[in-house]
């Protein structure tokens, strides 16, 4: 059989996506491999052409714990405690 060890998933939060993720945790289930996810995203710039700040990482913690989540909401460390997950 293939070793997997890593699975990386990127999120857009789309349905196709969704979809891509319930497929990997699958696949990390029975693999044992460590499942990875990432968003992406481009930083708004204000009128005068400077990045809008993220106030102390907020949005990155909001985004972050929303990758944390399945597909219905259920966080995923709880549904899958045997998954190592990384977002």
């Amino acid at each position: 059989m293939l070793r997997i060890d890593n699975i990386l998933v990127a999120r857009d939060f789309s349905p196709s996506s969704g979809h891509a993720l319930s497929h990997a945790v699958d696949l990390a289930r029975q693999t044992g491999s460590a499942l990875h996810l990432v968003h992406a995203h481009v930083f708004l710039d204000d009128l005068l052409g400077a990045a809008v700040p993220d106030r102390d990482g907020e949005r990155e913690d909001g985004i972050r714990e929303r990758l944390l989540q399945d597909v219905d909401g259920t966080p995923l460390p709880e549904r899958y405690p045997e998954i190592e997950l990384h977002a």
